[in-house]
């Protein structure tokens, strides 16, 4: 079967058709000969695939849209969320369509969504679970009410709880908010205390609220204590509203940030209106600001309005969101010429999304024939169903359905790209070409191949990620005639941007190459000398710039601005400069007036510089770092740079500096640096001392930093307090760390802890990190702990064809084709060409000569159908 005859089919019939070829696949494998099915696997797998992207791509909003206009019935809405790959997405989905579901339907769906959200992050659990309260009835409740429970951190638990508590009869209210406030007590940070007090003082009696006023008085960060505060003094009778409100005020009132000091008047916000906003506005705070928005006065609007305006875009877009609504149709148009003076197009029309429920429904008519300019397929989607759900009637279900459109024509064209370059060299030479001329610039010919190549090396250069190193990577297959000729055509379109100038310098004349790195010179140092300048452009062109270029740069270094700007040029310099040269960049250097930054730029030209000259920059920097509050760390980084007979006095230093300091995380990052640079009997009895002093279980941020130098049993004791560790991004953060300093032997301990790690997301995102260090065996065992839609299809790709690469042995070809397989159907199409690209080779090895050939057609055919 055809990808053309499965147009109008079920996803279960291209599914059906893949499982068939896989199983030719397997047939052909066990007899020990090539399989040219596997070509057909992978072409029913891309369908598969694609069908599913296209439904991830529909933003959930949408299909409630969709549903709510009668286009769509809540069956197929429910029918779509089957298909989206994460459970979290789709339970966000049913959950937005339970509203629109018959009561009787309701429990039953509500299941599915408790058990899509298990294994997710509590604030995301604590909002879903609300909003389901808000829809299922009170003898409904129990399962949810159990689900909240079950989340950690508390104050999460805490939002949730206090989230459903209000819809179950009394007797039961009482119990849960109970339950709730015993948790607000057991948050650990100032800043859950203050949200988790706040959240539950709604529903306290008055006997618990005087307990929450006590615990909001003990929250020690200042900023918080006032917002635990406000949160319990709003539902306090008088006299004690007066006297905790009075309380607060002092402490923000003694608060020296004037940022800290407008978020917490923000919190106090309905009782001192005028106050908190002139603290908001001067502080030009977005946070205080957005908590302001609801309560402000009618003559209050424009000051705030005015404040928001000035903001960057980011946060003006995120304080609009809330005042937008009360805003009156000429700051509405002041609004959107603030919109329409954003250059970045996607940025814009974030804004003019955010402004959209407040627009007369003409404007957003506008707005939509504008959006249909854009050139990026996710911003069309993104633009396309943030407005349509405004646009005017009769036409607004004209531009639900036109929406939908949009979102479901978006191409993975840089994955497409990838697949394509790691293809195209398997291919027979006369045919190389062809492909790539296929990709940059369709069907045309001639002069008018170059500008239609030209405009997609453009169009991958104005985008961030990879899609251009994947598009520069095929220029090599083109004719000669057309090589140079594309590349000089692709650098002006560039418009001799250093990164373009780096990718395309391969392929340009000599004389084009010398004019390239010249003109990009030119906008890196003038990118370099702005008042938020970047070094980073400057640091590409470094390894191509002649004598006389890197002596320009140096002398143009000293005139940089800012500090920061100015070392990091000096710093990245370094390995690319002659003898001459480094004395100038380390004089520039030691004139820098920022005590840190001296001694980051001094040692980092010291390794360059000849050795009389390298000791006394090193002094410098010793000099420079000593009562720097970052003295521990610059300590640790000379120390690399030492004569043996200096290094132990200055890294015991440092060593002395880290065990002194109070935070946990600090002290060990900084102690793990420190001892590199000890003698071996000295770094076991300081690593000892360090662990003894923790008590007999060592926290596991110190286990994690040391891991390097500790003994085989306590490897294993760092693994196992790691993945011991509740709060999921600090567990994923603190293993990622570890994972780095195991030594081999250990990979299986690690392997299980991660493939056994309580949530989804971070199972595949730790299994993901450890991918390049995992063994046959250790790559088999992790492709089942990966649930469907989490897949890291390009780790797991890349590592099985490592493996295949280094020993093509039957295990391991199988091994890869099943990384394929599990690739094509569980993930967005850009998985699936990631993972075709980086099993390339396996894919040709198992599919014969022609797989090359037929894969690539089958990226072709699939995707003008299905993108």
């Amino acid at each position: 079967m055809t990808a053309g005859e499965l147009a109008d089919g079920s996803l279960e019939e291209a599914e059906s058709a893949w499982q068939r070829a896989a199983a030719d696949t397997d047939a052909a494998l066990a007899g020990g000969g090539v399989a040219p099915s596997l070509v057909d696997e992978i072409r029913h797998g891309l369908v598969v695939s694609s069908l599913l992207s296209m439904a991830e791509n529909v933003p959930a909003h949408l299909v409630e849209r969709l549903v709510a206009a009668g286009l769509w019935s809540a069956p197929r809405g429910v029918a779509h969320a089957d298909r989206l790959s994460s459970p979290e997405g789709r339970a966000g989905l049913l959950n937005r369509l339970l509203p629109h579901l018959d009561p009787g339907e309701r429990p039953a769906v509500a299941a599915r969504i408790l058990d899509g959200l298990a294994g997710s992050v509590g604030s995301y659990r604590a909002d879903q679970y609300t909003a389901m309260a808000a829809h299922l009835a009170p003898d409904e409740l129990d399962p949810v009410v159990a689900a909240a429970r079950a989340i950690d951190p508390p104050d999460y638990r805490v939002r949730a709880l206090a989230g459903v508590a209000p819809r179950l009869p009394e007797a039961r209210r009482a119990e849960v908010v109970a339950e709730a406030f015993a948790s607000a007590l057991l948050a650990r940070y100032p800043s859950q205390q203050a949200d988790a007090l706040s959240a539950v003082a709604p529903h306290l009696s008055p006997a618990q609220l005087a307990s929450a006023r006590a615990a909001a008085g003990a929250v020690e960060e200042g900023e918080h204590r006032v917002g635990a505060l406000a949160g319990v003094a709003a539902h306090l009778p008088e006299p004690d509203r007066t006297a905790v409100l009075s309380a607060a005020f002092t402490t923000a009132d003694a608060l020296g940030d004037a940022g800290a000091r407008a978020r917490a008047l923000s919190a106090l916000g309905p009782f001192a209106l005028d106050e908190a906003l002139d603290a908001a506005t001067a502080a030009a705070s977005a946070t205080a600001l957005d908590r302001l928005a609801p309560h402000l006065r009618e003559d209050q609007i424009e000051v705030a309005f005015a404040a928001t305006l000035a903001l960057g875009w980011t946060d003006r877009a995120f304080v609009l969101r809330r005042l937008a609504p009360r805003l009156s149709p000429g700051q509405l148009d002041r609004a959107l010429a603030a919109a329409d003076a954003i250059t970045s197009p996607s940025s814009r029309f974030d804004l003019y999304c955010t402004l959209a429920p407040s627009l007369p429904p003409e404007r957003v008519a506008q707005l939509l024939e504008a959006a249909g300019e854009l050139r990026g397929d996710h911003d069309r989607r993104d633009a396309w169903s943030g407005l349509a759900p405004y646009a005017p009637e009769p036409a607004g279900r004209d531009a639900l359905t036109r929406a939908l459109a949009v979102t479901t024509a978006i191409h993975s064209r840089i994955h497409h790209a990838h697949a394509v370059a790691a293809l195209v060299p398997f291919l027979p030479e006369e045919r190389r070409s062809a492909a790539v001329r296929r990709l940059l610039g369709g069907d045309a010919s001639g002069d008018r191949f170059r500008a239609a190549a030209a405009a997609s090396l453009a169009a991958a250069f104005a985008e961030p990620g990879s899609w251009a190193d994947a598009l520069v990577a095929l220029i090599p297959h083109l004719p000669p005639d057309l090589r140079a000729g594309t590349a000089a055509d692709a650098l002006r379109e560039g418009r001799h941007r250093p990164d373009v100038v780096i990718r395309l310098l391969p392929h340009l004349t000599t004389d084009l190459r010398t004019a390239a790195v010249g003109k990009a010179l030119t906008r890196a140092l003038h990118a370099a000398q702005e008042e938020y300048g970047s070094a980073e452009s400057l640091l590409l062109l470094a390894p191509h710039l002649t004598v006389g270029q890197l002596r320009s740069t140096v002398e143009a270094a000293a005139a940089v601005r800012t500090e920061r700007v100015r070392t990091e040029v000096l710093a990245g310099l370094a390995p690319h400069l002659p003898a001459e040269l480094l004395l100038v960049a380390a004089a520039t250097a030691g004139r820098v007036r920022s005590a840190s930054l001296r001694a980051k730029a001094l040692t980092a030209l010291a390794p360059h510089l000849p050795a009389g000259e390298r000791a006394a920059a090193l002094e410098q920097a010793i000099a420079a770092a000593r009562g720097d509050r970052s003295e521990v760390d610059l300590l640790a980084g000379i120390a690399a740079h030492l004569p043996p007979e200096q290094r132990p006095a200055v890294a015991a230093r440092a060593t002395e500096l880290a065990l002194a300091l109070a935070a946990p995380d600090s002290r060990a990052k900084s102690l793990a640096r420190a001892v590199r640079h000890l003698p071996p009997e000295r770094r076991e009895a300081t690593i000892a001392a360090a662990l003894a002093g923790d008590g007999p279980r060592p926290p596991s941020v110190l286990l994690a930093a040391l891991a390097p130098y500790l003994p085989a049993d306590l490897q294993r004791q760092a693994v196992a307090a790691v993945a011991a560790i509740r709060h999921p991004e600090t567990r994923a953060q603190r293993f990622v760390e570890l994972v780095r300093r195991l030594p081999d032997e250990l990979l299986p301990d690690a392997a299980a802890a991660a493939g056994a790690d309580p949530s989804r997301f971070w199972r595949a995102e730790l299994l993901a990190r450890l991918a390049d260090r995992l063994t046959p065996e250790l790559l088999a065992a992790a492709l089942p702990a990966v649930g469907r839609g989490r897949f890291p299809a390009r780790a797991f790709a890349g590592r099985a064809q490592a493996l295949v690469d280094a020993d093509p042995s039957p295990e391991r070809v199988r091994l890869a084709v099943e990384v394929l397989r599990r690739a094509l159907p569980e993930h967005r199409t850009y998985g699936s060409l990631a993972a075709i690209g980086a099993l390339a080779g396996t894919i040709v090895r198992v599919g014969g000569p022609g797989a090359a050939q037929g894969v690539l057609d089958a990226i072709d055919e699939v995707q003008a159908r299905w993108p």
